[in-house]
């Protein structure tokens, strides 16, 4: 029996939600716990279980996986379209949405996520990037794009809701390099640094067992200097196949260049992760400078159909340019005109005209001001900075950055900005042209307009020139379109060739010396005035990318796989993963543990019952192996077997780099089945050194034939009170040491204490007393 466990461990809250959990995550440096429901809703929960926020989706939109950053500021969550949206804590914005794949895997749902970190100052790396203040940390905070137009609040800034913020944060105080891992059901992994700088995809169907046509990893583990990396897999049934299929097995990948070129890649990771954002906040904020010119020209265009379509009843042969030049001639309207004027347009309607396409014009310009111009400040700093790297050849060259394309991102960001430029020019030429026609309008209508009683009318002053110029050129022809309407891409490649041939060393060696030369030098020979602020955007957003994306698939080619070890061989009755990622066949858990300079992967192994590994009493067999790029290396063993009758394991998890935490079955002091929650010192075991060489046997049977399994002891258990559970998660915090066990409905619950015990606490109550 195991030993008093009513008073183990101090429960800290139990919480009873209204929907079955599917996926829950431990953030691992603050007090929070992220739930996944059935239903599609991702919601954050304090200890306290006060919800923080919650996101719903629907449909084919639910979440497929989670994880979080090291740091905790940031969650991983993975969806059935082959993309990850990173969420900001603290607010629930999504930061950035990464598309994994854009081929036929992109149907591929993301069913794994894991966030590795490198040890901090591992191998004395140090970044070149934060060893100087960059001149961005001292421009002010890039303000908030607003998501309501409608609320008014166009000029409200809240600079910690932008990501390039939070991502500054997370690399103000750090030297280390982090890696996120996602994977799908068909073999397909993805990687990328901070989880922004995409390194590609790499596909393991090919080093997996060959019967295996799907499997999901469900383990993920990497040395503290992020040189390689494990996931453990377990094969999925086929619905069309054999039932029988199944069986686990862990492949191990050499990060290459990432290692090795870690300075480096860190430098032009962090960068990259800037380029992005500034990109994306572009991007939104051109999307609202169309949003407020689609609201000014849809009215405009309302009021003009309407005028021709009185002129088309009455049977008049003429146009609305010329009804308004024959009023500004003869100082009345037609009749067309004037009927138009008194029942359609009204002097509400005037006034709702104006003060729509002024507010209009000025939330363009607000936008392009505030929120565009600053951000393509930036982009050209850090446009300059990867420049100074691409120069380093014997460093940066190698990794896939080149100055030509440097150099090509620059001019386009001068086009841009020109482009822009002239936008805002045009802008203010038309707004004090149309303020003078409706002006105009009033004037006419007060005149016009019956009343009850003679009332003075009191005419406001207006430039009859202008009012001309506004007949004549924007009343019928819209003078923004060529700013905003999507340009033929015959005469974008006009535009594209003659930016090439300016696309060479010796030219950008004059036009880009050390700093942006503006704007006149580098503003291409080619006409830009049908070229749209989207199109150009575009072409420098592609521009840009294919500066990050060849480094990215460089540095991502390198991966290589260093080592394939067969876990557990088919089985006999398969159960496919639940979302826990549990296996019907076989538990796992894996945790890298550094020691001595160098990290040890740990991987815990239970077959359950239904397995051809028949087993008279149920052990667990605890495998230790240096992570390294060796392809065959020595591996350490030792086996627990659990020698009480009707004892059955139910979940273990590694709970930090001394504990594992197992939720077991067993039978109280009533011999009555009852769920206990127990930890198990694995590092301090008789482990047996072996050599991990499985071409004819998996871990598990070798562990059988050569391994002598121990007794299964524990001093510290707790008595649940329950007869089944579902499953534990661990947090692993240093400060607070917690685990949540599910309950077999996933709808309960209960938070544990690790480093307390009740009966602790109840005599330091007393002794206070």
């Amino acid at each position: 029996m195991v030993p008093d466990a009513e008073k183990t461990f101090t429960p800290l809250g139990q919480k009873r939600l209204p929907e079955a959990v599917c996926f829950y995550s431990w953030c691992p440096t603050m007090d929070l716990i992220a739930l996944i429901t059935y239903t599609g809703e991702l919601s954050l929960w304090r200890l306290s279980w006060q919800k923080v926020w919650s996101v719903s989706h629907t449909g084919e939109s639910k979440p497929t996986a989670l994880t979080w950053r090291p740091d905790g500021k940031v969650l991983a969550v993975g969806y059935p379209n082959c993309t990850v949206s990173l969420y900001d804590v603290s607010s629930a914005q999504i930061l950035h949405k990464i598309q994994l794949s854009n081929s036929e895997a992109a149907k591929n749902p993301i069913s794994f996520l894991y966030w590795a970190e490198e040890a901090g100052n591992a191998q004395g790396n140090q970044s070149s990037i934060n060893s100087h203040s960059h001149i961005v940390k001292h421009l002010p905070q890039l303000s908030a794009i607003p998501h309501n137009r409608s609320s008014g609040s166009i000029f409200a800034t809240k600079p910690k809701d932008t990501a390039l913020d939070m991502f500054d944060e997370s690399e103000k105080d750090s030297d280390t390099i982090n890696l996120l891992i996602a994977a799908d059901d068909f073999g397909n992994i993805y990687t990328s640094v901070y989880g922004v700088f995409d390194l590609g995809s790499k596909s393991t169907e090919k080093y997996a067992v060959p019967e295996a046509k799907k499997f999901r990893a469900i383990e993920g583990c990497a040395s503290h200097d992020l040189s390689v990396f494990t996931l453990v897999y377990s094969s999925l049934s086929d619905p069309n196949g054999d039932s029988k299929l199944g069986c686990s097995f862990s492949i191990s990948f050499d990060t290459g260049l990432l290692h090795s070129r870690k300075r480096e890649i860190r430098s032009l990771s962090s960068i990259s992760t800037k380029v992005s954002f500034l990109l994306n906040y572009i991007q939104q904020s051109i999307k609202g400078m169309e949003e407020e010119y689609l609201g000014v020209t849809n009215l405009s265009k309302k009021h003009l159909e309407r005028l021709e379509q009185i002129l088309i009843d009455q049977g008049v042969d003429s146009n609305p340019v010329a009804e308004f030049a024959n009023m500004l001639a003869k100082g009345s309207p037609s009749v067309c005109l004037n009927q138009f004027m008194q029942q359609d347009l009204t002097e509400k309607g005037l006034r709702k005209w104006e003060k729509t396409t002024e507010n209009g014009f000025i939330g363009i310009r607000s936008f392009a001001h505030e929120y565009v111009q600053p951000a393509c400040i930036r982009l050209i700093l850090y446009l300059d900075e990867i420049a100074g790297l691409s120069r380093w050849e014997e460093r940066y060259t190698s990794i896939g950055l080149h100055e030509e394309t440097v150099h090509s991102c620059v001019m386009l960001v001068g086009n841009f900005v020109g482009r822009l430029e002239e936008l805002l020019l045009t802008i203010d030429a038309e707004l004090k042209k149309f303020l003078n026609f409706t002006k105009w309008l009033q004037n006419v209508l007060q005149k016009i307009m019956p009343t009850e009683e003679p009332v003075p009318i009191r005419y406001q002053p207006v430039d009859i020139l202008k009012v001309a110029e506004f007949l004549q050129t924007s009343l019928t022809n819209d003078c923004l379109a060529g700013f905003f309407s999507k340009m033929s891409q015959n005469s974008m490649a006009r535009y594209l060739e003659e930016l090439e041939k300016r696309n060479n060393t010796k030219r950008a060696s004059c036009l880009y010396p050390h700093s942006f030369t503006f704007p006149k030098e580098i503003l291409s020979d080619c006409d830009l005035r049908f070229v749209s602020v989207r199109d150009l955007f575009q072409v420098l957003d592609g521009r840009c990318k294919q500066l990050l994306d060849v480094p990215a698939k460089l540095i991502g080619d390198t991966f290589q796989q260093s080592r394939f070890t067969l876990l557990q061989s088919q089985c006999v009755d398969f159960c496919c993963a639940t979302e826990f990622g549990k296996q019907g066949h076989l538990l796992m858990a894996s945790r890298g543990v550094h020691e001595e300079k160098a990290t040890y992967e740990y991987l815990a192994l239970h077959s359950l019952p239904g397995s051809n590994e028949n087993e008279c009493k149920p052990t667990i067999w605890i495998v230790r192996t240096k992570l390294s790029t060796e392809s065959t290396q020595r591996s350490d063993f030792v086996g627990l077997s659990i020698e009480e009758p009707g004892a059955t394991l139910l979940d273990m998890e590694f709970f930090d780099d001394q504990s594992l935490a197992v939720l077991m079955q067993r039978r109280d002091e009533n011999e009555q089945p009852a769920c206990y929650l127990e930890l198990v010192e694995f590092r301090e075991l008789d482990y047996t050194t072996g050599t991990a060489s499985f071409e004819d046997s998996s871990i598990l049977e070798l562990c059988k034939m050569k391994i002598h399994p121990t007794r299964f002891t524990t001093e510290r258990a707790r008595n649940l009170k329950v007869n089944q559970a579902n499953g534990i998660v661990t947090n692993g915090r240093e400060s607070r040491r917690i685990i949540g066990v599910l309950s077999s409905e996933q709808k309960d619950i209960c938070v544990f204490d690790i480093d307390n015990d009740e009966e602790e606490e109840e005599e330091e109550e007393d002794e206070e007393e």
